[in-house]
C-alpha cells in the first residue's frame, strides 16, 4: 500500500487496544478507487491468529436485504434467530440484543475483529445495529474497522455522530501524490516511459484503481481530451475494458452490472438472454480482460465495485429497468428469496404487477418477521405503490406496523389506518386488528383518550367471537392507561381484563392478574401481593407459540401475545413482593425472571427485572451490585421506547446513596416528560434528593412539592413505590415548610399495605417534626418506634437514617453516651454498605456527641466544617443553618471561619467552586 502508513497505525492502535479489551471503531472514508478495500484486507490478514476475525460487505442491490450485512459477520440468517422466535415479527429490539449478545459472548472467548467493507451499501438495520455495537466497544475486546464512501452518505453521518462524542476515529484516505502515482505505474507495469506516465499520473488524479487501468496496451484508453472534464475522463478510463469487449460480452456484464458486485453467472446469463452454450466462453473472456474475478462456486464478482457501477450508470434509463424486470423475474424462477429480487421490484417500477407486488409483499412481511423494520418499510411501502388502489388490506396493515415499529412514522401510520378503515367490505378480523394498532398508534403519540376509546371499541366488537383479541385490547389498554395515567385510571380496565381472561390460556391470564394486581397494589389494595406469592408457588408462565392461531383468523393480522413492557407475568409479582418488603421471595422471582429473558433473548423483560433488581439491591444496601444492575438497564434501555430515562434515573439512585453527587447528577434527564409515569417519578426523585443533598433546599422542595401532585394524580398509595418521602420531609423542614412535611408524613401514616418502611418513616417524619418545634420527649419516642419497626426490615440504609436521627436527638438531651451508641451503629452500617452520604450524616451527629472518629489532617473540613460551608454555599443564612443543623448561630459563625481559613477565601461567594462533598 502506498501512503497508507496513517491510517495503518491507527487501526494498529486499536487492535492493539482491542486485545487489551478496551475496542473502539476506526471508519475509513474515501472515494471510491482509493484503497479503503485494500486497506481492510491487509488489517484482516494482520489479525489473524490473534483474533476472530468476522469479514463482511455491502453491496448496492443487496443495500435493503434485512440485517445482511450483519448476517455476514455472524453467519447467516440461522445464526441471527433468536430462540423460541415461531413465526411471529419479532421486535427490533430482541433482534438488537440478540445479536449484540452474540457477540459479547464471542469477545469473551476471544478478541473479535469485525471487518466491513463498503459500508455507504450496508442495509439500514444493520447501520442501526452497528451503531449500538460501536457505543458498548470500549467496554470489550472488539475492534471494528469499517469502510465507506461518502455516498449514499447514511454511514458517513453514523460514523461523524459516533466520532462527535468520542465513540468512533474517522481516517480519511487522500490521493497518492504525484511521485506515490508514479511508484505504482512502475511496480505494476514497468517503465512506460516518462511521457505515457506523466499522462497517465494527470489523468488519474492519484486514484489507485484508475492507475491500474490506464496502462498503454490493447486496452488502452487513449489520450485524454485537453478540454475532457475530469469525470468524463475517470468514466472513460473504468470502461475501458468493457467498451474492448465483444458485444456478446458487453451484454452479459451489462445483465450483471443490475445483479450487483457480486452475482450468480447463471442469473446473469438467463438476465442477459444468452444462449446456455454461449455463456462459458463468454464468461471466460470476461475473466481473462479482468472484468470479472472469482468467487464462492457458481458466482463471479466485478474487479471493482467502481467498474461495475460505471457499466450500471451507462445504462440507459429502458435498458436498466428492462434489465431489473428480467432480473427479478430470473431469481424467482430460480426459487431465490423474495428479498433477493425484491430490490429488483423497486427498480424495475413495475405498476400492477402482480410477481412484483407479491416479492415486494413477501419480502416486507420476512423483513417484520426478522425485527428489520426499516426493510420492512421500505419494501412494503413499495408494494402499496405499485399495487396502488388494489392494495389489500392486509399489506396496508403490514405498512402501517412498519411504520410504527420504526418510532418515526406514528402520523403516517394513523392515516393509513384511517383509509383502512373506511374500505367497505372489511373482514371483521382485518378491521379489528387496524383499530387496534390505530389505538397503539394514539397511545405512543400521546392522545390518551383516542387510544383508550380505540381499544375499548376493539374489546367490545371483538366479543365473544374474538375473545383473543377483545382481552389484547384491554390488556393494552391497561398498558396504556399505567405507563400514561397511573395505577388510578388503569385499574377498572386491569378488572375488566382480568375478568375476560378467567377463559383463556394460562399465559394470557397471567398477563391479566400481572396487570391487575400491579395496578391493585399500588392504588392501596394489599391483594395484589397474592398474585407475587402464587407465582413463586408454581412455574413461570410460558409464552404459547407464537404460530398457534386462532381459529378462523388471519395469521398476517393476529396480535402476538407478548406481555406489554413493564407488565411481564415473569416480573410484575418481583416488584410487589420488593415493595411489600418480601425480599427473599422477591430474589428468586428475579433470578427466575433474569433467567428467562437471557435464555429467550427477550429485552423487555430483561429491562424490567434488571431495573426492578437495581431498585431491590439499593434498599438492601448493596449499592456496588445496584449500580452494576442499573447499568445493565442503561444498556438495555437504549434499545426500548422510553426505557433510558428511567434506567438513569436507577443508576443516579445508586449513585446518590453511594455519595457520587456529581456522578448521579449526569444521570438527570431534562428530555422525560409528564406523559410516562414511571419515568417521570422516578427521574423527579433523582433531582429532588440531590438537590436536598446538595444543599439546594428551596429547589428540592420545588421538585418534591410537583412530584407529590404528580403522584396524586396517578393514584399512587404506595409510598415505597417511588421512596422519596424521607427526603421530602427533610427538604422541606429544612426550607422552613412545615405544612408541607406534615403531609407527606400524613400520607405516609396512612398507608394501608402491609409493608413497613412507611410506618417507620412516618414515625421518623413525626420525630423530626417534633424536633423541629422543640418536642424532644415526642421525637425520642417516635424514632424509638421508627427503629423498632426496622428492626427486622433488612434495609440498613432505612435504619441508618433512623439510628442518625435517634442519636441526634438524644445527643441534644444530654444522653450522650446512648446517642454515641446508636450512631456509631449507624456509621458502621453506612460504610458497609458504602453509603457514604448516610456515613457523613452519621459522623457529623457522632463527633458532636463527643464520639472519636478518624484523624482530619491539617488544611482539611471536617465533616461539621463541610455541611455549613455546603448550606452557605447554597445561600442559606447562618440563623437558617443554625436551624437545620440544630447548632447554635455563634457555632455556625465559628465553622464557617474555619472553613474559610482553611479554604484560602474571605466571603461567601468564594465557597462557589471548591469540593465540599
Amino acid at each position: 500500500m502506498y501512503e497508507r502508513e496513517a491510517v495503518v497505525e491507527a487501526i494498529r492502535r486499536l487492535l492493539d487496544a482491542a486485545f487489551a479489551g478496551r475496542g473502539g471503531t476506526v471508519f475509513v472514508i474515501a472515494p471510491a478507487g482509493l484503497g479503503k478495500t485494500s486497506v481492510l484486507q491487509a488489517v484482516a490478514a494482520k489479525a489473524q491468529g490473534r483474533f476472530d476475525v468476522r469479514v463482511g460487505g455491502g453491496d448496492a442491490v443487496e443495500a435493503a436485504l434485512p440485517y445482511g450485512l450483519i448476517g455476514q459477520v455472524l453467519g447467516g440468517e440461522d445464526e441471527l434467530a433468536v430462540p423460541g422466535a415461531g413465526t411471529a415479527d419479532l421486535p427490533a429490539a430482541n433482534r438488537f440484543y440478540a445479536t449484540l449478545r452474540r457477540i459479547r459472548r464471542a469477545a469473551a472467548d476471544r478478541p473479535v475483529l469485525l471487518a466491513l467493507d463498503n459500508l455507504h451499501w450496508a442495509d439500514p438495520d444493520s447501520l442501526t445495529l452497528l451503531q449500538l455495537l460501536c457505543r458498548r466497544a470500549s467496554t470489550l475486546p472488539l475492534a471494528i474497522v469499517a469502510t465507506a464512501r461518502t455516498w449514499p452518505d447514511p454511514a458517513l453521518r453514523a460514523a461523524e455522530q459516533l466520532a462527535a462524542y468520542g465513540l468512533a476515529d474517522i481516517q480519511r484516505l487522500a490521493p497518492l501524490t504525484d511521485q506515490a502515482a508514479r511508484d505504482v505505474l512502475r511496480d505494476h507495469f514497468g517503465d512506460i516511459g516518462g511521457e505515457a506516465a506523466a499522462r497517465a499520473v494527470a489523468e488519474c488524479d492519484g486514484n489507485p484503481l484508475l492507475l491500474e487501468l490506464a496502462r498503454p496496451g490493447p486496452h488502452a484508453a487513449g489520450a485524454r481530451p485537453a478540454d475532457e472534464p475530469r469525470a468524463e475522463a475517470t468514466r472513460r478510463l473504468l470502461l475501458a475494458r468493457f467498451s474492448a469487449a465483444d458485444p456478446v460480452a458487453q451484454r452479459y456484464v451489462r445483465a450483471a452490472s443490475v445483479l450487483g458486485t457480486r452475482f450468480r453467472l447463471s442469473v446473469a446469463a438467463t438476465t442477459a438472454d444468452l444462449p446456455a452454450e454461449q455463456a462459458p466462453g463468454t464468461v471466460e473472456a470476461l475473466f481473462r480482460a479482468d472484468l470479472l474475478r472469482g468467487d464462492a462456486p457458481g458466482w463471479a464478482r466485478f474487479r471493482h465495485g467502481l467498474i461495475r457501477q460505471a457499466i450500471y450508470d451507462d445504462l440507459s434509463p429502458p435498458t436498466r429497468t428492462y434489465l431489473h424486470e428480467r432480473a427479478m423475474r430470473t431469481l424467482l424462477a430460480t426459487g431465490a428469496p423474495a428479498g433477493e429480487a425484491a430490490e429488483h421490484a423497486v427498480a424495475a417500477h413495475l405498476f400492477g404487477d402482480a410477481q412484483a407486488i407479491e416479492t415486494l409483499t413477501a419480502a416486507g412481511r420476512a423483513a417484520l418477521h426478522q425485527g428489520a423494520v426499516q426493510t420492512a418499510h421500505r419494501y412494503l411501502d413499495a408494494a402499496v405503490r405499485l399495487a396502488g388502489d388494489s392494495a389489500t388490506a392486509g399489506l396496508q396493515i403490514d405498512l402501517a406496523k412498519a411504520l410504527l415499529d420504526t418510532g418515526a412514522g406514528k402520523t403516517a401510520a394513523a392515516a393509513l389506518l384511517d383509509r383502512v378503515l373506511t374500505r367497505p367490505g372489511l373482514p371483521a378480523t382485518a378491521r379489528l386488528a387496524a383499530q387496534l394498532m390505530l389505538g397503539q398508534a394514539a397511545f405512543y403519540d400521546g392522545a390518551v383518550q383516542q387510544a383508550g376509546g380505540l381499544f375499548d371499541t376493539v374489546a367490545a366488537e371483538a366479543g365473544p367471537g374474538h375473545p383473543e383479541m377483545a382481552l389484547k385490547a384491554l390488556l393494552d389498554h391497561t398498558l396504556q392507561s399505567w405507563a400514561r395515567l397511573g395505577p388510578r385510571a388503569a385499574l377498572p380496565v386491569a378488572v375488566r381484563a382480568r375478568r375476560l381472561a378467567a377463559d383463556a390460556g394460562p399465559y394470557q391470564r397471567a398477563c391479566a392478574e400481572a396487570a391487575w394486581a400491579l395496578c391493585a397494589w399500588l392504588s392501596g389494595d394489599p391483594a395484589g401481593l397474592s398474585v407475587a406469592e402464587r407465582a413463586a408457588s408454581g412455574p413461570a408462565p410460558i409464552r404459547p407459540a407464537a404460530d398457534a392461531v386462532p381459529l378462523g383468523m388471519d395469521p398476517a393480522t393476529v396480535p402476538a401475545y407478548i406481555a406489554p413492557l413493564g407488565m411481564d407475568p415473569a416480573a410484575v409479582p418481583a416488584d410487589i413482593a420488593v415493595w411489600a418488603e418480601r425480599f427473599g421471595l422477591a430474589e428468586r422471582l428475579l433470578a427466575g425472571a433474569l433467567k428467562m429473558a437471557e435464555d429467550g433473548a427477550e429485552p423487555f423483560l430483561l429491562f424490567h427485572a434488571t431495573l426492578s433488581r437495581s431498585d431491590m439491591l439499593c434498599r438492601l444496601g448493596r449499592l456496588g451490585e445496584a449500580l452494576v444492575m442499573a447499568e445493565h438497564a442503561c444498556d438495555v434501555g437504549e434499545l426500548l421506547p422510553v426505557g433510558l430515562p428511567l434506567a438513569r434515573a436507577a443508576k443516579g439512585l445508586a449513585l446518590l446513596e453511594a455519595g457520587h453527587r456529581a456522578e448521579a447528577a449526569a444521570c438527570q434527564d431534562p428530555v422525560v416528560g409528564p406523559e410516562w409515569y414511571l419515568a417521570a417519578g422516578y427521574q423527579l426523585r433523582l433531582r429532588g434528593t440531590l438537590a436536598y443533598r446538595q444543599g439546594q433546599v428551596d429547589a428540592a422542595c420545588a421538585v418534591f412539592a410537583e412530584l407529590e401532585q404528580r403522584a396524586g394524580q396517578w393514584g399512587v398509595a404506595d409510598p415505597s413505590h417511588i421512596p422519596y418521602a424521607a427526603d421530602a420531609i427533610a427538604a422541606y423542614l429544612a426550607g422552613g415548610r412545615r405544612s408541607d412535611a406534615a403531609r407527606v408524613v400524613d400520607w405516609l401514616a396512612s398507608c394501608p399495605l402491609p409493608s413497613r418502611w412507611p410506618a417507620a418513616t412516618a414515625a421518623a417524619g413525626r420525630a423530626a417534626l417534633a424536633a423541629h418545634d422543640g418536642d424532644l420527649d415526642t421525637a425520642e419516642a417516635a424514632l424509638a418506634q421508627s427503629a423498632d419497626l426496622l428492626c427486622d426490615v433488612p434495609m440498613p440504609l432505612a435504619q441508618c437514617r433512623t439510628l442518625t436521627a435517634y442519636g441526634a436527638v438524644l445527643s441534644r438531651r444530654g444522653q450522650r453516651d446512648r446517642a454515641r451508641q446508636l450512631l456509631s451503629d449507624a456509621l458502621a452500617r453506612a460504610q458497609s454498605c458504602g453509603a457514604d452520604w448516610h456515613a457523613q450524616q452519621a459522623l457529623i451527629e457522632l463527633r458532636r456527641a463527643g464520639g472519636r472518629a478518624r484523624h482530619i489532617p491539617a488544611g482539611q473540613l471536617s465533616p461539621q466544617e463541610k455541611a455549613v460551608a455546603r448550606l452557605a454555599r447554597a445561600g442559606r443564612t447562618n440563623q437558617q443553618i443554625s436551624r437545620e443543623l440544630y447548632l447554635s448561630v455563634n457555632t455556625v459563625e465559628t465553622h464557617l471561619a474555619h472553613a474559610y481559613r482553611k479554604l484560602g477565601i474571605r466571603r461567601r461567594g468564594e465557597l462557589t467552586g471548591h469540593d465540599l462533598d
